[in-house]
């Protein structure tokens, strides 16, 4: 895991090389008041493959498949894990304590690490949740609208007069 070096800046671009790829950053801030966004634009050599990619604290930024090895993560320093709020550029960073937001590299193996980490948790939360009773399955009985039947028949009804 590599942390980017990025600055107090609501626009700024970083050109640097992951591994095999040259890769360009472009990492900004969009809106107003409350809806106030950061977004971020990845390029490996002169190929965009990602504009606008909303930064959301833990989710993972870039969209599947692409032709990126890796994948890019925002962490908020600041608060608990399962309550991540969105970052504004005055305070994101690198290498300061006082920096709630820090963006990180991964690579394929350490993301891969992370969705098998999340898998399980949601996993033993659900299970957790069934043998409390604080959630209960129903058996599915089907649609009682169904006419997917009625349709198909009539279908194939006018098929044969034909």
């Amino acid at each position: 895991m590599i942390e980017i070096p990025l600055e107090h800046l609501p626009n700024q671009e970083l050109n640097m090389r992951i591994g095999t790829q040259n890769v360009t950053l472009h990492v900004y801030q969009r809106g107003l008041g409350d809806e106030i966004h950061m977004y971020m634009d990845v390029a490996v050599g002169s190929e965009y493959i990602q504009q606008g990619a909303p930064l959301i604290p833990r989710a993972g930024i870039l969209c599947e498949p692409n032709n990126f090895d890796g994948q890019f993560r925002l962490i908020d320093s600041a608060s608990q894990p399962d309550w991540q709020t969105m970052p504004n550029y005055e305070e994101i960073g690198f290498k300061s304590k006082r920096n709630r937001y820090q963006l990180y590299y991964l690579t394929a193996e350490e993301e891969a690490e992370i969705k098998a980490l999340h898998q399980s948790r949601a996993e033993a939360a659900a299970s957790a949740a069934l043998a409390t009773g604080l959630i209960e399955v129903q058996p599915f009985l089907g649609d009682d609208d169904d006419d997917s039947d009625s349709d198909s028949d009539s279908d194939s009804e006018g098929a044969s007069d034909a």
